[in-house]
């Protein structure tokens, strides 16, 4: 639940920042942003980033979620 997961037809796995980079190649949607998730170096700081927003995914997402990381279901 930490990050998204994405297998590539060859059976590569890519986790979370490496995985939007993988899309990104891949996906017309996110096009303009490769050019800034392939700069040299810049991996680091791309991990950082999606490890911050995915901690705070249900809130942003407007969730109500207690601490324990739960939400409530919809009925």
């Amino acid at each position: 639940m930490d990050q998204m997961w994405v297998v590539s037809p060859s059976g590569e796995k890519f986790g979370g920042a490496d995985a939007i980079r993988y899309l990104s190649k891949r996906l017309p949607l996110l096009w303009p942003i490769m050019p800034m998730l392939h700069l040299p170096f810049s991996m680091p700081l791309w991990r950082y980033l999606y490890k911050q927003i995915a901690k705070r995914r249900y809130k942003i997402a407007g969730r109500n979620c207690d601490e324990g990381g739960t939400c409530t279901l919809h009925q």
